[in-house]
Order: structure tokens, then sequence, then C-alpha cells
């Protein structure tokens, strides 16, 4: 049996957004961002309101200032690969007019801040058929986590983790009770093929990792694992925001905005944070 689903499309995050996620939530989740001890330079990217619509799932942050084509046909390659369509808007800091029109010229939509680039939740939505049967489930026992762990540690060939490393880390989980991390599996025929995590904290739910065997993405499971934790957050209420995370040159912000994030103005490059307490 197969079924149809929204194409929205995420990515990773690194492992450093991983290992510093108690420090993200400690730093930029509340007010006092003034108060921990990060200056102005520290600040790596700025997040624009007007990303934070139901008009756009993706955002981008990228070098790439004033080739067109450029910008158009390498900054998302994914996208391309896959003949998604999409709608480009982009506004550098040192942004030239002429870009400016060449954009709407090409009926890009202007929404503001420098260096983003972003994707139109409407124009990218599409219905893809998955192969045969596809199921996604939250993981609401130990041994459904001791599934998520073996797929996360294969996808990303962590050498010397274990599922047992997963079950200490998560070991004061209380599956019949609501806590801030759920974590969901997607099953293709029968077999555990990927895994994503929902945290939910602060009004807000974010996607912060995904793990995807590579020879499945052309399947749609990668958009399915995604979108389906998504809908059920933003059944339940909850805004959904944005995270960072890089990917080779790029650097991008993943996320479907409504409204607006935490109290966040500004992200941190964390990576940077780490070097600098070194």
């Amino acid at each position: 049996m197969s079924i149809l689903f929204d194409s929205l499309n995420t990515r990773n995050l690194d492992q450093i957004f991983e290992i510093n996620l108690n420090q993200y939530f400690r730093l930029f989740a509340n007010n006092t961002i003034e108060n921990s001890g990060i200056s102005e330079g520290d600040y790596s990217v700025q997040i624009s309101s007007g990303l934070n619509h139901p008009d756009f799932n993706a955002v981008v942050q990228t070098n790439l200032l004033n080739n067109f084509d450029e910008i158009k046909n390498d900054v998302d390659t994914f996208f391309n690969k896959t003949n998604l369509p999409y709608t480009w808007f982009i506004t550098p800091n040192n942004e030239k007019m002429g870009l400016y029109k060449e954009l709407l010229e090409h009926k890009y939509r202007y929404i503001g801040y420098d260096m983003i680039v972003g994707v139109e939740l409407n124009n990218i939505i599409r219905n893809i058929k998955t192969p045969n049967s596809l199921y996604i489930e939250e993981v609401n026992s130990k041994e459904k986590l001791e599934i998520w762990g073996e797929l996360f540690i294969k996808s990303r060939n962590m050498r010397g983790i274990t599922v047992s490393d997963f079950n200490e880390l998560f070991k004061t989980i209380n599956f019949k009770e609501p806590y801030l991390f759920k974590k969901y599996i997607g099953w293709l025929n029968g077999e555990p093929i990927c895994g994503s995590t929902l945290i939910l904290g602060g009004g807000i739910a974010v996607i912060y990792d995904q793990t995807v065997l590579p020879k499945y993405k052309d399947f749609g499971i990668y958009e399915a694992i995604n979108v389906t934790p998504l809908k059920k957050a933003k059944e339940m209420g909850f805004k959904l925001g944005l995270a960072v995370t890089s990917i080779g040159d790029l650097k991008r912000l993943t996320g479907i905005g409504f409204k607006e994030l935490f109290n966040v103005k500004k992200m941190v490059k964390l990576n940077e944070l780490r070097r600098r307490r070194r």
C-alpha cells in the first residue's frame, strides 16, 4: 500500500549542535542572552521575523552574493537534483540594487535580512508516492529507543558508541509522561530505515537531528520522517522554529516557521563558541 505525503526537506544538524543542545537552550531559549557572557561579535546568524511565516519552510545562509545563476544552481543541490519547484529570495549585507531588481524580475519574494536564501513552502509541497509501505511511529518505549539508537550510530558511522550509551543518555525518560524530546522511526516494508528527533520546549518545536540511510533518500523517506512529527507538533499548538547546521561549505538553517522563535533574536556558531572556551 502506498501513501502520499507533503514533501518538506530539512537537513542533519552536525554533532556540535547535538553536543551543545543543553547549552543552546540555556543560552538562547530565554531573555537573559545579554547576561550570558556572549558578546555581540559572537553571533553568526540573524533570524528574521519574516522567515517565521507559514509561506516559508527552509532558509539557507550563503556567501554567494552577486551571481544570480550560481545562487540558483549551486546553493541547494538537493532541490535541483529532485526537480522540486522553488522560489529563492536573498538580501546580502552588501546587496546591490541590480541583484534585488533581478530577483524581483524573476518573481522571487523579498522578506529581508542579510545573506539568507529561502524556499517558499507553497512552491515546494508536492505529492510523492513512497514504495510499498512507509510507516512512521513515535519512540515510546526503551525497545524502540534502542532501534533509534542503532539507526543513529549506523548513519553516522560512530565508532566506539553503543546503544547502551544512548540508553544511559535517556535513562531518565518516562515514556508514559510528556517530555521534551520526541523521537520518531521510519519503517519501510517492515525495516527501520530512518529516525528524527523533535524537541518541544518554550512553546517551540524544532527538529534538531535526522538520521537517514543514503540509499533511501530518493524514496521520499527523507521528507516523510520530518513532516510527520512537525505536523503533530503544529496540531499540539507548538510554533515551529529554526536550528543551525552546516553541510560542506553551506550554512543552512532548517526549520518551518509560524510567527516567532522562543525569544531568540540571534544564534551563535556553537563550534566557534567551543573553540574559544578551550
